[in-house]
């Protein structure tokens, strides 16, 4: 799905998760798409938040890491790990 938040400094940005791709948006409205080559999961915190690192390659074929907090109750919500204070909501449709 896609996922939002309301957060200063990515305010108008969103990324996309899929099973094989990951995409990120900016303000600006440019969209990067990249293949997903694996992920992790991990249970952390207290057991409600659940540790998922997802792996891709950039545009220039290195691999990259996007680790992020996954609560999964109602709508769930996302907390990106280096910004763990910026609540990520998924869109409805």
């Amino acid at each position: 799905g896609v996922w939002r938040t309301q957060g200063l400094d990515h305010r108008g940005a969103f990324f996309e998760l899929k099973k094989d791709r990951i995409s990120f948006g900016t303000p600006d409205g440019e969209v990067f798409h990249h293949a997903i080559t694996k992920f992790d999961r991990k249970k952390e915190w207290d057991k409600a938040w659940i540790l998922y690192t997802v792996y891709y390659l950039n545009e220039s074929s290195q691999t990259c890491e996007f680790p992020f907090y996954f609560q999964p109750s109602g709508q769930g919500t996302i907390l990106l790990k280096n910004k763990p204070s910026e609540v990520w909501s998924k869109d409805q449709p």
